[in-house]
């Protein structure tokens, strides 16, 4: 059995740009799966989400003690770094459910 995605990290530039970020985050809604902007505060209130990492903090050290906060293990966890947000969420979604 595969673990579920709980988690996704991807800069806000990256969702807004994608033309399909919007599905992709009704998506993540539905699933029950949190979305972290890794951006300004601005940028994940305009996608209308709460969780942040700001451009100050070190991306590394925080997604670490956001995971750890939330009891989540790297398995459960995507960091979108390339290519389509959209592509990369669902395809990791239709991926795990085998």
């Amino acid at each position: 059995m595969t673990t579920p995605l709980r988690c996704v990290y991807a800069d806000a530039a990256r969702i807004l740009r994608d033309p399909l970020g919007a599905r992709a985050l009704e998506a993540c809604e539905r699933a029950g799966i949190e979305v972290v902007v890794l951006g300004p505060r601005e940028l994940a209130e305009e996608l209308d989400l709460e969780s942040f990492i700001g451009p100050d903090q070190d991306e590394r050290k925080a997604i670490a003690a956001h995971m750890e906060a939330r009891g989540l293990s790297p398995d459960q966890c995507l960091r979108v770094t390339e290519g389509s947000f959209y592509e990369a969420v669902i395809g990791d979604i239709m991926r795990r459910r085998g």
